[in-house]
């Protein structure tokens, strides 16, 4: 039990690590924004317009102006975890061969690492498998994330919503739309997509590298395929069946991701636990919270229906 115990340790700082680097991926990912968050409980206020620049005369004092208020968000930390045990039976049965100990542990940990990998791109896809619907997160206007009566606290209102199937018709029709989105104060924001997201395998997917990305071997950034083209390709592996006529565009460039990860503490594991019944359990857990920061002017998206 002792040499188990302390193998246990030894493989703590690999599965730390490991964790830790899962998510530092995410980061180049510009359509989500994942950084670290010391804070337990976020409040947030959502940009909202700015204006009143003019023309001055040569000793005149620029007007002060502020940013509008926008609306106030919360995003609170959830904890994250999962285990296992090692019976004393298997205890038994390895005793205190190295190998069999080590060779028991690594596939633990592997096999624990993978699905802590899978919950949180689970976690970022959601944002996308839900964008038009409030089931997981809404924007700080209470609607979905892509909706056709987005209000500025002002009471202004945009859409960022299209029902067309992706083509180069459609692509067309959303930059001019783009042109129209005005802030709060009704000045143009300058909304230029750069950035096309699909679910990998879609018949969307197979239309934007068509049009986009012929030809263009993708890049990998935590398993989703990047392909750099006239567009940045984003290929979602984890948006369901359902998903498959869904996709979005967005401008990567003229503000942070509205889509919001804020890690706390990475996966880690913490100390092993001798239990009642003599198994040594090992548990992982990890601290993220997650919600839709601002206002989704610079996403649009479509649901590919017509």
């Amino acid at each position: 039990m002792d040499y188990i115990l302390q193998e246990q340790k030894g493989i703590k700082k690999s599965f730390d690590n490991g964790a830790a680097t899962i998510l530092e991926k995410y980061t180049k990912l510009p359509i989500f924004d994942v950084r670290g968050s010391s804070e337990w409980s976020e409040i947030l206020t959502s940009t909202e317009g700015f204006s009143g620049s003019r023309e001055l005369t040569a000793y005149e004092t620029p007007d002060l102006n502020a940013l509008g208020d926008g609306y106030s968000v919360t995003v609170v930390t959830k904890r994250f975890g999962n285990g296992y045990q090692i019976s004393s039976t298997d205890q038994e049965k390895m005793g205190d061969d190295t190998t069999k100990v080590k060779a028991y542990l690594t596939r633990q940990r592997n096999r624990l690492l993978r699905d802590i990998k899978y919950l949180f791109a689970k976690n970022l896809h959601d944002f996308i498998t839900f964008a038009f619907v409030t089931t997981k997160y809404a924007a700080p206007d209470t609607k979905a994330l892509i909706a056709t009566n987005h209000t500025w606290n002002s009471g202004k209102t945009f859409s960022n919503k299209g029902t067309a199937a992706l083509s180069a018709t459609a692509i067309q029709a959303a930059e001019e739309a783009a042109v129209d989105i005005l802030d709060a104060v009704e000045e143009p924001m300058g909304v230029n997509y750069d950035t096309i997201v699909v679910r990998k395998g879609s018949a969307a997917a197979v239309e934007a590298k068509k049009l986009f990305a012929f030809g263009i071997i993708p890049t990998k950034t935590a398993d989703i395929n990047i392909y750099e083209g006239t567009y940045k390709i984003i290929e979602l592996t984890l948006t369901p069946t359902t998903s498959k006529l869904h996709w979005f565009l967005f401008d990567t460039n003229i503000e942070e991701s509205p889509l919001y990860i804020g890690i706390k503490k990475s996966p880690h594991y913490t100390e092993p636990k001798i239990q009642d019944n003599e198994a040594i359990r090992q548990n992982v857990e990890g601290f993220w919270k997650q919600g839709i920061i601002n206002m989704p002017y610079m996403v649009y998206g479509s649901n590919g229906t017509t």
